[in-house]
């Protein structure tokens, strides 16, 4: 859909003709990227940016060159088949000793893993988590409204929940929950908390940290299984061929840290959006079989990843006009596709009724994240179990939003709500 609207493409971050240098530490950009989207959509759909650290890349900002370069094989995940320089770190791995999983395999290495990890996590194993999720939903609630009539919905609600269930599933002890959070969070870079120096300085321990730890859960493993993922990833085979140690290191990693943080992201979001859409959140809350198609809008409008993991051409290739040379990281910019003009109509608008809603969220394609259900059932029972509890809520006074200053995820630092009346009255405890 095509418009003729003077205002689209107008840069709220520089008033030249070309498309700005985007900065990916601005925290105007960071709070609300959209603006710059559209008008890369339109002016240079396709564009080599730099992040920081001085690490250049193609994004891709439309809807369908995103499409193609997710189902093109010629862009691949393993930038060792583009790359003369063995073991060399991409720009969105922190250490080669994680990165040997899903996101960063090709064909037949990727075939073969999928098959082992989707045995091992599948729709089964999430729908028999339900029951419990459900409780650890109403077990935080009813913790702090003991006390209080207000709750801030990040990390009293949004992160506590999916930490619990994710360590859960892989059988990570309650105790230890924090201790692998934080060291995903060093090694990941997504503690806005950490300043670059200190992370630098942080993630040798964190990794030595992180492997000793996970040793010594797969050796408990081998001697005692559980019924856990852990145990499951270590039994799963095909035509007699078991993930490697490497492979498994990376793959819990990868499980953990994709397990929690988004869902967080989602969860935040989502509560979010249906603070600043009303008549969205009353149309919900009397019809809360609307949560799955809320859900998916969720995620559409405002992901928890705003850029896909990388590829890497493995020849010269043109895509939309132009051309991205052999071996150059490309990164799909999902936060912008989602709001594809061209794909989707009024895409800035929030509709929980929306209608073929195929976002980008998840990916598309063989890379299609593996735990995209269980993030979808935690935010569906995060947000229903809100509701019914707590019908109404709204943004605590004085709130000033903002969101982490992350280029590749996008979540909250806080969202603090008040629990209300139907009149708006503050709620008594």
């Amino acid at each position: 859909m095509e418009t003729n609207n003077e205002e689209k493409g107008k840069c709220p971050f520089g008033k030249d003709v070309q498309v700005p240098k985007v900065d990916f530490t601005n925290p105007e950009f960071i709070q609300n990227p959209f603006p710059v989207y559209a008008y890369m959509r339109e002016r240079s759909p396709i564009k080599k940016v730099s992040f920081g650290n001085g690490q250049a890349f193609w994004m891709v900002t439309k809807y369908e060159d995103a499409i193609q370069i997710f189902r093109n094989p010629i862009f691949v995940k393993d930038i060792r088949k583009v790359t003369p320089q063995e073991g060399k770190e991409s720009a969105m791995n922190s250490s080669m000793l994680f990165s040997h999983h899903l996101l960063n395999m090709d064909p037949p290495e990727h075939t073969k893993m999928k098959r082992l990890i989707q045995k091992a996590f599948t729709p089964k194993l999430v729908e028999k988590m339900r029951p419990q999720i459900q409780k650890m939903a109403n077990d935080l609630i009813d913790v702090k409204v003991a006390t209080a009539n207000s709750m801030d919905i990040i990390s009293e609600y949004a992160l506590p929940l999916p930490i619990s269930i994710i360590s859960e599933l892989l059988g990570i002890p309650s105790k230890d929950k924090e201790l692998f959070r934080r060291w995903a969070n060093i090694i990941l870079n997504i503690d806005s908390n950490v300043s670059a120096e200190e992370r630098m300085a942080l993630i040798p321990s964190a990794i030595q940290g992180f492997t000793e730890y996970l040793h010594q859960i797969l050796d408990e493993r081998r001697k005692q299984p559980k019924e856990d993922l852990i145990t499951a990833l270590l039994q799963a085979q095909e035509e007699d061929e078991n993930l490697n140690e490497q492979e498994l290191l990376s793959t819990i990693f990868l499980l953990f840290a994709a397990g929690y943080e988004t869902s967080v992201n989602l969860i935040g979001n989502g509560i979010l959006l249906l603070i600043e859409n009303p008549s969205q959140l009353d149309k919900l809350r009397q019809n809360p079989t609307l949560i799955h198609s809320a859900i998916e809008e969720m995620l559409r409008k405002d992901p928890p990843v705003l850029l896909a993991s990388e590829r890497y051409p493995i020849e010269d290739t043109e895509i939309n006009g132009t051309l991205i040379p052999k071996g150059e990281l490309v990164l799909i910019c999902i936060g912008s596709a989602n709001h594809d003009e061209c794909k989707f109509m009024e895409p800035d608008k929030f509709d929980i009724e929306r209608k073929d809603n195929k976002h980008l969220s998840f990916g598309s394609g063989i890379h299609f994240c593996t735990g995209a259900s269980l993030g979808k059932v935690e935010a569906e029972i995060a947000i229903c179990t809100l509701l019914e509890r707590f019908p109404h809520f709204s943004l605590a006074e004085n709130t000033v939003l903002k969101f982490k200053m992350n280029s590749i995820m996008r979540g909250l630092e806080k969202l603090p709500i008040v629990f209300t009346t139907a009149d708006h009255s503050v709620l008594e405890v």
